[in-house]
């Protein structure tokens, strides 16, 4: 019976049609491109790389094109700050740079500021979208201050319009979401996702070769320091102060090339979350993709590969469902790549 309700999921798990999802993929990437063409002009420092990330990349993605998540490397930054340790956890560092030209970003301590970047960063983002060509069958939903009530609206401007003392724009296209830059994008193309609004994530990053790893994080396992050896790790900002360390192009690497059927119980896991969370009225996101795929991370080392064919995606998919809700109760699921850290 489990076995025929991995099947249905799996099914209802994939994109109803491949080659339109590719085309959408393909014009966001070019757009990307763009805007970082037009963020260039506007500031040479931020000379970037689009780095491409998610579970789109991963193939985890599940129903539908309509989340996207890129990384912007600052190319000229890479492996430079200093990594200092953070009292949030193994997970967390501090960051110092003597650099006169980002002098700017350094906040009371010191320290280069991973807020001050993002909030910048963001700016450049919204002063540049009206000039980065925009691929056909994209379309921009643009965030007026209808949105927003009269307090709010003054601060919303100042966090993304003036860059300069250059006048803001009477309208914001990119939305305040964390650390990222948040771009609501409709696909006008096509026939089976025409209308379909796409969230697409900019989130600035620094990147680092591994042997860059602070002394507390040298507990990686041996299974996957061949994979950090080649792709290294990045920091993203993570608050006001301090910086997340970010694996996810190892774990783009290792999904890679891991069996069909590993990235197929991911998929089914997020389906059967994403129902139960609706008929229970949940928000599906306290159950957080990174969790689930963290777990799923862990069997992957400690299976054979065999394991994941189809006849046994049922009995692989229960086991990790079991070994998730004895992490969360508990209250422990360690990090994959740093096993002293508990997510």
């Amino acid at each position: 019976f489990m076995a025929e309700i991995v099947d249905r999921f799996e099914k209802k798990a994939r994109f109803d049609d491949e080659t339109e999802a590719e085309l959408i993929r393909e014009k966001l990437e070019q757009f990307m491109t763009n805007i970082l063409a037009e963020v260039e002009k506007r500031d040479k420092r931020f000379q970037s790389t689009v780095i491409k990330d998610g579970s789109v990349y991963e193939g985890t993605k599940v129903c539908r094109p309509d989340e996207f998540d890129f990384m912007i490397r600052i190319d000229s930054l890479a492996d430079k700050p200093l990594i200092c340790p953070c009292d949030k956890g193994e997970s967390y560092v501090k960051l110092l740079l003597d650099e006169q030209e980002w002098e700017e970003f350094k906040d009371d301590e010191g320290f280069f500021n991973p807020h001050m970047i993002s909030r910048f960063f963001k700016k450049l983002v919204n002063a540049s979208l009206s000039d980065a060509a925009l691929p056909g069958g994209l379309a921009i939903k643009q965030v007026g201050q209808d949105v927003f009530n009269e307090i709010w609206w003054p601060v919303y401007s100042g966090l993304l319009g003036n860059i300069d003392g250059q006048e803001s724009s009477p309208v914001m296209y990119s939305e305040s979401h964390g650390p990222a830059t948040t771009l609501y994008i409709e696909w006008q193309g096509g026939n089976s996702y025409r209308s379909l609004i796409v969230r697409v994530d900019l989130t600035p990053t620094l990147d680092y070769h591994k042997s860059k790893f602070p002394v507390e994080l040298t507990t990686c396992s041996q299974d996957t320091d061949p994979i950090l050896q080649k792709c290294g790790f990045h920091v993203v900002p993570a608050g006001f102060d301090s910086w997340r360390i970010s694996f996810s192009m190892a774990e783009r690497e290792i999904l890679a090339f891991s069996p069909d059927g590993f990235k197929a119980c991911c998929r089914v896991l997020k389906v059967l979350r994403d129902e139960i969370s609706k008929k229970l009225g949940w928000d599906s996101s306290l159950i957080p993709s990174y969790m689930l795929k963290t777990v799923f991370l862990s069997e992957l080392f400690m299976t054979d590969g065999y394991r994941w064919d189809k006849d046994c995606r049922a009995q692989r998919t229960i086991q990790v469902l079991e070994l998730a809700l004895r992490g969360v109760e508990t209250e422990k699921i360690p990090n994959f790549f740093i096993p002293g850290q508990n997510l």
